[in-house]
This record gives C-alpha cells, structure tokens and sequence, in this order.
C-alpha cells in the first residue's frame, strides 16, 4: 500500500495539470479496473485445476465469524494499527504543507519529497517481515515502532527542531513505523481461531487500518485547528504511541498465555505419543 501510494503521488504530480483531479481519479479507476480484470483471469480455475472443488452449498461461517471477533489478541492488533495509521497519516498530511508553506517548494517537489517519505515504508515493512522471520517476537517489534514514532513525530513538530531536519526525521519515522503492519498481519495468521479463519482475522486488522485512515486527517485538522498551529500540537503525536505501548504490552500478556498453552498441549501430545508407543512395544 505505501508503494502504491508513493507511485500515485509522484505520477499525480506530473498530471494534476493537463488531466486535473477529476481526470486522476478516472484514471485511476481505470487503472484499478484492469488489476480487476487481470487478477479474475490469473485466478480462474481452468488455470488452476489442482485447486480443490468448492461446494455449490457453500454458506458464509457464522461460527468461524463468532470465533474471529471472539478473539482479543485480534482487536489489539487492530487496535495498534488503527493508532499508527493515525499517526502515519497525520504525518503524510503535514508533509506537502509543510513542503510548500514554510519551505517554498513548488508542488511538485513537494509531491516528490512526500512520496520519498511515503515510499520507505515500504522497507519498514519488508524490516518487519525479516526480523519476524529471525525470531523477533511481535509485541517488541510494536514497542520498537510506537517508541520511533513518539519520539520522531513529537519532533517532527516542535518549533525548536531546524526544518532542515525535519525531511530525514520524517523518514526514520516512516521506515521505523512500517514494522507495525507486519507483526499485526502476523499476528492475524497466528491467532486467528482456525487455518480457515486466517483471512477473516486479517480482515479485522485491516478494518483497524481503515478506521485510522478514515479518523487520522479530520482529528489532526480539528487538534491543529483548535491549538492554532502544528507546532502547538507537537505533543500530540505522544499520545498514540503511550496507547501503543498499552497495546503491545497487552499482546505479550496474551501472546506469553497462549505460549504456555501450546508448549503444554505439545508436551501431552509428546506423553501420548510415548505412551502409545509403550503399549504397542508390549503388545509384542
């Protein structure tokens, strides 16, 4: 998503004027139509005839559905992304403002440094998946994110902090934030109630994500707007990473809980196996 977003900003800025907003926006359409088409040919089944047949009878899981929202390790993950899309976006927000009001760029610097930004998330992101992959427990890659995201974004917006440094700031923030969707997607996969349920469970903390794009820019506007300037508001961006931590520390809680659970269910399965192996010895 940050990839397309930064594309989507650097193009814009190259047809804002011969195509207008209207025409960005039919363009993109278009755009998305095609992906449409392409993803319905590349996923027919006459392309894919090892696929298992799928009842005609198939009826939506209620039950898989109670499970998922059942889940509170689910609702904290989305939780934690609903506050760093708030935060994210309040910076994404700040950034072509900042860009043209008080340094002087012209749109399309600024569309390009904005995207600059934008686009090292995505790194973020793969970081994540990485250190996930090394053994990086998820509740410290969200402590990790929401501390560089407390301490980059309040001085992003403090008025003491040189604008020069303001642009490089903006890119640690965004690069160290983007480890937070890939252990809250990997905490879908491995809380989710069954294998089935793994897409219905990342579906929930993609709706967290949706929520904080949605709340993110309007509560920023009415927070900046009621203190009179950004700088007025720099002690705002403190206040989603302590709820952050909140939740990371929430998730190791539970996380630690359904660890014990495991490891106890694996040693009674290692006691049965061993016990029916016993009995099969003394059979003969």
């Amino acid at each position: 998503m940050p990839a397309g977003m930064a594309i989507a900003m650097v193009v814009t800025s190259f047809l804002i004027e011969p195509l207008g907003w209207r025409g960005i926006w039919l363009v993109s359409a278009g755009s998305a139509l095609v992906i449409a088409i392409l993803a319905f040919a590349g996923t027919m089944r006459s392309r894919w005839p090892e696929q298992p047949q799928i009842g005609r009878n198939v009826v939506f899981d209620w039950g898989g559905a109670r499970a998922t929202f059942a889940c509170g390790a689910l609702w904290l993950y989305s939780g934690a992304f609903i506050l760093f899309t708030i935060q994210w976006f309040a910076i994404a927000a700040w950034m072509p403002t900042f860009l043209t009001e008080s340094q002087g760029r012209m749109a399309t610097a600024a569309a390009l440094f904005s995207a600059l930004v934008v686009a090292t998330n995505v790194a973020g992101n793969l970081i994540g998946a990485w250190l996930l992959y090394r053994g990086v427990p998820r509740w410290l890659l969200l402590v990790e994110a929401n501390l560089i995201m407390g301490a980059t974004g309040a001085l992003i917006f403090a008025g003491f902090i040189p604008d020069a440094a303001k642009i490089p700031l903006a890119i640690i923030f965004s690069t160290g934030s983007g480890v937070l969707p890939a252990a809250a997607f990997s905490g879908a996969a491995a809380h989710a109630p069954k294998p089935d349920l793994i897409a219905m469970a990342s579906g929930l903390i993609a709706q967290g994500a949706a929520i904080g794009m949605l709340l993110g820019p309007p509560l920023m506007a009415v927070v900046v707007g009621g203190l009179g300037s950004w700088e007025d508001a720099w002690w705002c961006m403190l206040v989603c990473p302590v709820a952050g931590l909140a939740i990371a520390f929430g998730i190791l809680t539970v996380e630690q809980k359904r660890d014990a659970a495991l490891a106890e269910w694996r040693q009674l399965a290692a006691l049965n196996r061993r016990r029916q192996k016993n009995f099969k010895t003394s059979l003969y």
